[in-house]
């Protein structure tokens, strides 16, 4: 079986959704402070928030598509030339 293990800092997903153009609030960094002025409106939010609320996560989550490009780095690491053509991505909890 072939791995890899990554962390992703904040200036990565900035420079990613910078990149992609998408800025989305869930891939900032919250502070308390933001937390708990989401606590009113909790109706409002999405279901990542509602998540991050609940479970007090204050890390901005990584965008789907910058985590799903280290298949490309296993790939191109341990087998040199190899070219993948496709993939079914299916996101089960946020990172």
């Amino acid at each position: 079986m072939l791995q890899i293990q990554r962390t992703f800092t904040n200036k990565d997903v900035d420079t990613f959704a910078d990149l992609i153009n998408d800025h989305n609030p869930i891939h900032k960094s919250l502070n308390q402070d933001e937390l708990d002025t989401m606590v009113p409106e909790v109706e409002s939010l999405s279901e990542t928030n509602i998540i991050r609320l609940r479970d007090g996560v204050t890390e901005p989550l990584v965008h789907g598509m910058l985590l799903s490009s280290l298949f490309s780095t296993i790939f191109g690491t341990h087998i040199p030339g190899s070219v993948y053509r496709s993939q079914a991505l299916h996101f089960h909890v946020p990172v």
